[in-house]
């Protein structure tokens, strides 16, 4: 299976982590001068802008609809709760996060977010982890040592955390107790065999670096990859069963639209991570969106 995209919007900056809610497409814009949080109508026209500043990464939803958003530059998790217009701080990760990356909210809203240890471009790699935030306002880490933990996934039943390790080239996957905790840590698929790279510029080099993924209802992963113009669809197995074409490098996909079976997904070059470039594209598909990050559609 092979199939190309219709870009629905162009001239974002590098957006990422796209969700979908209420019949809308948001996304996150941490590198744009205006950076913040916008919403899209499912073909495109923008619906909603909101400022957000230190660096606006992963967002998600809690079942109340309050969107959870990761401040990846001032290291902070941000709430905006329904009613309100603005983001306020509802936690400070400092000492336990140095670079909030992708976020997304689990069964009973448990927060799961991928600290991927260093900004790319800007600072040396350290290895990440991944932690866990309560809406009580309590975090810990609940896996450390990761090379660059990106793009997260949550099986519909709770039970096995999937992981995109971008600086290891592979999507690794963990068994999740009910208190979150997770176990078993395995490789699902390797997409080549260079293992960790810590140089930019060899990683740039290789043929995968997972970002941003997501789940449809047959257990497969759709897996966006900034080297590659195209998004590959992962079997439960970790097998390529199918792939997306696009038009420049995949960033973040989503699982949306009024049956879960349109494909969004966010696009950009990695090496022009602050120009004008990105873009939101679709295509559909044959199996629609399940678990987290959950859209909230019937299918």
């Amino acid at each position: 299976m092979s199939l190309g995209t219709t870009i629905i919007c162009d001239g974002l900056v590098w957006p990422e982590s796209p969700r979908w809610r209420a019949g809308q497409l948001w996304i996150t814009e941490a590198f744009a001068d205006d950076s913040g949080v916008r919403a899209f109508s499912s073909d495109g026209m923008q619906t909603l802008s909101i400022p957000v500043s230190g660096g606006p990464a992963g967002i998600d939803f809690l079942s109340d609809g309050t969107a959870v958003l990761a401040a990846a530059f001032d290291s902070k998790i941000l709430m905006q709760r329904p009613g309100e217009s603005e983001f306020t701080t509802f936690l400070d990760l400092d000492g336990i996060a140095t670079y909030p990356n992708e976020l997304i909210v689990g069964p009973a809203d448990r927060i799961f977010v991928s600290d991927s240890g260093f900004r790319v471009g800007v600072e040396a790699y350290v290895s990440g982890r991944i932690i866990v935030v309560e809406t009580d306002g309590s975090a810990r880490v609940i896996s450390d040592g990761l090379p660059f933990p990106n793009g997260l996934a949550i099986s519909p039943d709770g039970r096995n955390l999937t992981v995109g390790e971008t600086f290891a080239g592979r999507l690794s996957r963990y068994q999740l107790g009910p208190d979150g905790e997770p176990s078993d840590h395995r490789v699902l698929v390797a997409f080549d065999d260079l293992g960790v790279v810590e140089d930019l510029e060899k990683t740039f080099a290789r043929k995968s670096a997972p970002d941003g993924i997501c789940l449809d209802a047959a257990g497969n992963v759709w897996v966006a990859n900034p080297l590659e113009a195209k998004v590959v669809c992962i079997s439960p197995d970790g097998k390529p069963i199918g792939e997306v074409v696009l038009s420049q490098g995949g960033i973040a996909c989503m699982l949306g639209g009024e049956d879960g079976r349109t494909l969004y997904v966010c696009t950009g070059n990695p090496y022009s991570m602050t120009e004008s470039g990105g873009r939101i594209e679709k295509a559909e598909v044959d199996v629609p969106s399940a678990g987290y990050p959950r859209s909230d559609i019937v299918v």
